[in-house]
């Protein structure tokens, strides 16, 4: 709870949802920001990520913390498995850009939101994503311990804390898909939806 009232993003999206509304969390993985979204509110929420071990992570805590308003479906985006207008409120970030097709994935998102909800997605961006792609060609061509130095995450986590590097580390130098986009790609993802837009950095938050 205070790690989310914390952070402004969380906590303004918390109080922006309000309640009694349907919320998927696309790529939940250990589901801490479903639970928080769950918590004091009438909300039903659906975490929905393809990896079993993250998933019982947090149905785990759910259970022992009597978090009843929270359901969690091994599944990914591309298996589609929602009804189509079930969601008020659709939050997917970090999942799209590790994905083959990520128009796709957010051409089924879209079926599965209500004509008057809300949909942040959150994507690499292309030009921001540059120092990124200079450290990954000296992670893999020259010297990982230099970009253990260079990134400014890595050089914040506690060197004990070895699960947050190998984390950190796989995801941004060894995953083996990524994407990245411009603002008017995107744009025209919503365009094609003749959807009405409502930007908001480093994300856009759509109303449609």
């Amino acid at each position: 709870i205070n790690k989310g009232n914390s952070n402004f993003f969380t906590k303004t999206m918390k109080e922006f949802i309000g309640f009694n509304k349907f919320v998927l969390e696309a790529g939940s993985g250990t589901s801490q920001l479903s639970i928080y979204l769950a918590l004091g509110t009438n909300n039903h929420i659906f975490a929905l990520d393809p990896t079993l071990e993250s998933l019982q992570l947090g149905s785990d805590f759910a259970k022992k913390n009597q978090i009843n308003n929270i359901s969690f479906v091994k599944a990914d985006i591309f298996t589609d498995v929602f009804i189509e207008d079930q969601f008020d409120f659709i939050y997917c970030s970090g999942v799209l850009h590790h994905t083959k097709k990520p128009y796709h994935g957010f051409d089924i998102l879209v079926k599965n939101l209500k004509k008057n909800g809300y949909i942040v997605i959150g994507l690499y961006n292309k030009y921001g994503r540059l120092r990124t792609y200079i450290r990954q060609i000296i992670y893999k061509y020259f010297s990982k311990k230099l970009v253990k130095f260079l990134d400014p995450i890595l050089r914040k986590i506690d060197h004990k804390s070895l699960d947050k590097i190998n984390a950190w580390t796989l995801d941004q130098y060894e995953h083996p898909l990524e994407s990245a986009h411009t603002y008017d790609e995107i744009l025209q993802w919503f365009s094609k939806k003749k959807y009405r837009i409502h930007p908001c950095d480093p994300m856009f938050a759509i109303n449609f």
